[in-house]
């Protein structure tokens, strides 16, 4: 069997939509994201059968994504400009909600959307020093 998952993340915590009428909260921390893990293993999820879709959400979604390529799972970072197309044309909701949301990136997965995410903790220690230089001095410098 197939398994895809959407992830709709934030700076403290994440929806996962499992299937359909699934969608689980957990914390954005190391322990939430081994609890999202054991919970993947308990629906007979495996790492070969298993491809979850992640929104790009500034760095929040770096963590994650980083231990979950690392315990061997696919994931498919997905544009937050495509995520909102996507969700605004096939939803007349007004209200933004994070279940739903994680539905809608579960199907864009299951659909193909994204690409992967390749970064290494060399990129990533390379971003988050970009990121303190423009914090530092108010904008970015070659």
């Amino acid at each position: 069997m197939h398994y895809s998952i959407g992830i709709d993340m934030s700076k403290r915590s994440f929806h996962a939509a499992f299937d359909e009428s699934t969608v689980s909260i957990f914390e954005n921390s190391p322990a939430g994201i081994e609890a999202f893990f054991a919970a993947l293993s308990s629906q007979g999820a495996s790492k070969d059968d298993t491809v979850i879709g992640v929104e790009a959400t500034g760095a929040h979604h770096l963590l994650f994504c980083s231990r979950s390529t690392k315990a061997g799972l696919r994931v498919q970072v997905i544009n937050p400009l495509e995520a909102w197309h996507v969700i605004r044309a096939s939803s007349l909701r007004s209200l933004k909600t994070d279940s739903a949301d994680a539905l809608a990136i579960r199907r864009m997965v299951a659909q193909g959307i994204g690409h992967p995410y390749v970064d290494t903790d060399g990129t990533l220690a390379l971003k988050a020093l970009i990121v303190d230089r423009r914090d530092s001095s108010g904008c970015a410098r070659p």
